[in-house]
């Protein structure tokens, strides 16, 4: 799960980028790649949610702020994670 949750992140991204860019082109199914990046990006919250809550490291305050930064600012608080916290949380 170690890698699934950084690979399901860029995934997210990349397919969100994608199709923002196809919709400002007025491409045809700029909709579906939008709707792939919502859904991995939903993965993405659900496992990291998980794996905050099941941490020893942290405490109930940490887990708290994590739990709202993943659930109302998604992208910027999977970023921070992914990329400089996680190695500290599990």
């Amino acid at each position: 799960m170690k890698n699934n949750l950084k690979y399901t992140y860029l995934t997210s991204m990349l397919v969100t980028i994608i199709g923002a860019l196809m919709k400002i082109n007025h491409i045809a199914f700029s909709d579906v790649f939008l709707g792939i990046g919502l859904i991995a990006l939903l993965i993405f919250v659900i496992y990291a949610i998980i794996e905050v809550n099941r941490s020893k490291k942290i405490s109930g305050s940490e887990k708290f702020m994590w739990n709202v930064g993943f659930v109302f600012f998604g992208s910027i608080t999977g970023l921070i994670y992914i990329f400089s916290s996680r190695k500290r949380i599990i």
